[in-house]
């Protein structure tokens, strides 16, 4: 949780798949998570080199009140989206039931080790097991 992680390795890692798109964390990583924000920063450096043609999009950080709406949010995407600056394109996902319950799985699966109290928390009222929205830049 307190590394980095540095933006030329990250960087180099994605060269050698030669992505046309990647989805990352924005520059509050979600959490403030320095790995979400260091895999930001490496694909930055990616997009920016002349050989990349890859789109970069990031997820949208939001407030804590948001972070734990659940589906609710999904009004708050759609409301927020008309205020923000124009020309900016969004792409907002809302998972269905089936697709909640496949990322409910997914998460307690890839993410043993830190399953405590406190997670269960998260994968039953996070907004991100529901809703996200991607920035492209």
């Amino acid at each position: 949780m307190t590394k980095t992680w540095p933006p030329t390795k990250i960087s180099e890692i994605l060269s050698q798949h030669n992505p046309s798109a990647i989805i990352t964390f924005d520059e509050s990583g979600v959490s403030s998570h320095p790995n979400h924000i260091s895999l930001l920063r490496g694909a930055e450096e990616y997009v920016s080199t002349r050989e990349s043609r890859a789109k970069l999009f990031t997820l949208t950080s939001v407030p804590i009140w948001r972070k734990y709406a659940f589906f609710l949010d999904a009004i708050a995407v759609q409301w927020l989206a008309g205020e923000e600056g124009k020309g900016m394109r969004r792409v907002v996902f809302v998972s269905s039931w089936a697709g909640y319950l496949k990322a409910r799985s997914a998460m307690v699966k890839a993410h043993v080790s830190q399953m405590r109290w406190f997670r269960w928390g998260w994968i039953g009222l996070s907004r991100y097991m529901v809703v996200n929205d991607l920035v492209e830049r």
